[in-house]
């Protein structure tokens, strides 16, 4: 996206600048924008970049405030840059980092012998493992926010341990993480024993 000049002195020059926007690195980000004294120099598009262009004099410094879309965090509010020629044309690119403020955790759960097993945090029901004791949920947070959840054994009070808990925690990123635990049959109980034919007693 190409902003419009800033108008300087009628003596100024024009120098063309280059903005990146990521949202992680290498993950391009639209709508953050860049302004100089309240005014909006450029908006990044789809592809997280922007041009537009400084009026000034050669070797003066500019400092430029970034703003970021709804749902991120600006990683740092002001850049300085210096009004520059260079050559062949090249234009000097600036970085503004927005971070998302949510995370996802992609949980993977995996359970030995804990087939049909509810997996809940503060009483909702976040996933219920299948047959093969195996689920898959995410969770959505603040980056450091831990969720303690809880696997219920309560259809299931003959399975050891009994409704444990387990603590994750969304990390800086989008990641995945595996949730595995074993889980101890209780023991068969034992077949009665049966009987002979009874015979009827001679008189």
């Amino acid at each position: 996206m190409l902003a419009g000049c800033s108008h300087g002195p009628a003596n100024s020059r024009s120098f063309s600048f280059a903005l990146r926007a990521e949202s992680d690195p290498g993950e391009p980000l639209a709508g953050v924008q860049l302004l100089r004294a309240g005014k909006v120099l450029a908006t990044s598009d789809i592809a997280g970049t922007a041009r537009f262009s400084l009026a000034g004099d050669e070797g003066r410094r500019e400092t430029l405030q970034a703003s970021c879309p709804a749902g991120t965090t600006v990683f740092e509010k002001e850049l300085t840059t210096t009004l520059r020629a260079y050559r062949e044309g090249s234009s000097p690119e600036l970085l503004v980092r927005c971070s998302p403020n949510e995370r996802e955790l992609t949980v993977v759960a995996l359970f030995e012998h804990g087939a049909n097993l509810p997996i809940r945090h503060r009483l909702k029901t976040l996933a219920v493992t299948d047959q093969d004791g195996v689920a898959h949920f995410s969770l959505r947070a603040k980056p450091g926010e831990t969720f303690e959840l809880v696997i219920s054994t309560d259809d299931q009070p003959g399975l050891r341990p009994a409704n444990p808990g387990a603590s994750l925690t969304v990390g800086g990123r989008d990641d995945a993480q595996l949730l595995d635990r074993r889980f101890v049959l209780p023991p068969a109980k034992p077949r009665p024993r049966q009987r002979g034919v009874v015979l009827p007693k001679r008189l």
